[in-house]
């Protein structure tokens, strides 16, 4: 039908045109996507989305309570860790000289160690004994090799859908001038559900839960909470900077490069009060207030960022410069006109993306509990 307007746009062209909103998101406001605004995007062609994971052996074992002169015997569930002459250290122990040698390994879970370099003292209860070298005979052959297995993570495609329509007379109203702003309502219409969706699909990247029906018809994918579960860090307020910095350390411990601490708005404000004690204001300043965007830590700068649709008492430390989550297009956000079948212009938007969460033990969750 034609309008009365000189305005043309794709949506006015036959049905089976398709306009490509995904690029829309850069320009919603950052604080309605704050972690769209921040991840990469990649491409799938698979509703399964995959990725590999591999670490490196941590080579440590947790000793169990010793006394004596040796040698001791510790017990492990992890029958590839260590080798005979492998040298240990007591992981962050008072003195370096507390060292021992693996002596013999029996049925790869129980380990004979002895004193190493003159050292007759027992290792602690409950101290972690890491491998720091190997006390091996020159010209000799290799142990047996050490390894990890890679493991195999994955996400499912998530379907978002809205309809969008507006009658012929609206439209016509709108075109005319008929409508408080001039608009045509299919245009007005169609931004709002695009940014619904949006916001919708926030939420999913946080709170979603994966999950997929018996004929794969029906998915949901997993969100950050799904996937982070190995480090937390939590308590009151009153500790914030103390909790800050351990959330901090460890992700790093863990080999991340820690970056983001996206939060609440309730944390967010919480954390700016730790300003407060630091500022010096000359005289003629006329604004109040304190705000903390980057918190200084002794394991990097981080970027603080509100995100309203975390829950009021969490945040989360994350890495982004080595792309350890990203945004997985199987589809971007499109707008195409469905067939007409009354008085009215019919289309829909529709978008199928999951999420990678890479490396999640170089992800912390954060909570301050009383916020």
């Amino acid at each position: 039908m034609a309008y009365r307007s000189e305005a043309v746009a794709t949506f006015n062209q036959t049905v089976g045109v398709k306009q490509d909103m995904d690029e829309a998101i850069r320009i919603l406001s950052p604080s309605d996507t704050p972690l769209q605004q921040l991840l990469p995007t990649v491409s799938t062609n698979e509703i399964k989305v995959e990725w590999m994971e591999e670490e490196l052996m941590p080579q440590a074992v947790v000793n169990s309570a010793q006394s004596g002169t040796g040698p001791w015997t510790l017990t492990t569930t992890d029958t590839s860790e260590l080798r005979v002459n492998d040298v240990l250290g007591v992981r962050d122990g008072a003195s370096s000289a507390l060292q021992y040698t693996v002596s013999s390994i029996t049925n790869g879970t129980t380990y004979v160690v002895a004193g190493f370099a003159g050292n007759t003292t027992a290792p602690g209860a409950t101290s972690t004994l890491e491998l720091i070298g190997q006390y091996v005979v020159e010209g000799s052959d290799p142990g047996a090799p050490r390894s990890t297995e890679r493991v195999s993570k994955y996400n499912y495609t998530q379907i978002a859908q809205e309809a969008v329509q507006a009658t012929r007379t609206a439209r016509n109203r709108g075109a005319r001038g008929g409508l408080f702003g001039g608009e045509d309502p299919y245009i007005h219409e169609l931004g709002k559900k695009f940014k619904e969706l949006a916001i919708r699909f926030e939420r999913s990247m946080i709170h979603g839960q994966r999950a997929i029906s018996g004929d794969s018809k029906q998915r949901f994918m997993g969100g950050l909470f799904y996937y982070i579960t190995t480090n937390s860090v939590s308590g009151l307020k009153a500790n914030t900077k103390t909790l800050l910095n351990d959330a901090i350390r460890k992700a790093y411990d863990n080999g991340s490069s820690p970056e983001v601490l996206m939060v609440s708005p309730a944390v967010k404000s919480q954390i700016s009060t730790l300003n407060a004690n630091y500022l010096n204001i000359p005289r003629s300043e006329t604004m109040a207030g304190e705000r903390v965007d980057t918190f200084m830590s002794d394991f990097g700068e981080v970027k603080v960022i509100a995100n309203r649709h975390f829950p009021k008492t969490r945040g989360v430390v994350l890495c982004t410069s080595q792309n350890d989550h990203a945004i997985v297009n199987f589809d971007p956000y499109t707008h195409e006109l469905l067939a007409k079948t009354g008085d009215a212009d019919k289309g829909e938007i529709v978008a199928e993306k999951s999420l990678k969460v890479k490396n999640e033990k170089g992800a912390v969750l954060f909570t301050l509990t009383d916020v």
